[in-house]
């Protein structure tokens, strides 16, 4: 496997928490029962942030709307069968966003939460260097 990318979105909903899933547990996927961040893979011809809105649209349906999502940073990680993908993580600050809005159609859970919480979280190797940018470029 070479080089693939992926787009991932750190939606804050304007009280300081962001939002993360509970991945499947399934030794098949990508970092099983771990908290991370909602995103996907990129298909042919598909810039990072279509990828992002499509799969964002599928996994939770929520619209991101236009001209709210900012670049935020990339990060390689190790992909199933040792190749490498790069995440293009791209944050959104969206006050009228509520939990019980959005759908959960992948994953075990999700949910809104703090700097603070993520300290006690099981999350994904390399996510939680990214949140620690984000959480200190807001401050």
């Amino acid at each position: 496997m070479g080089r693939t990318q992926a787009s991932s979105m750190i939606l804050n909903n304007g009280n300081g928490e962001i939002l993360l899933q509970h991945r499947d547990d399934k030794p098949e996927i990508w970092m099983p029962n771990k908290w991370g961040t909602f995103g996907g893979g990129l298909k042919l011809g598909e810039s990072p942030l279509e990828a992002l809105i499509r799969e964002i649209r599928a996994e939770i349906e929520y619209k991101i709307k236009e001209g709210t999502s900012n670049y935020f940073t990339s990060k390689n990680f190790i992909y199933l069968g040792g190749g490498v993908v790069t995440v293009s993580f791209y944050s959104i600050l969206d006050p009228s966003v509520r939990l019980e809005d959005l759908r959960l159609n992948e994953g075990r859970n999700f949910g809104f939460w703090s700097y603070d919480d993520l300290k006690e979280m099981d999350l994904i190797p390399g996510e939680r260097e990214v949140f620690e940018m984000y959480f200190q470029s807001i401050r």
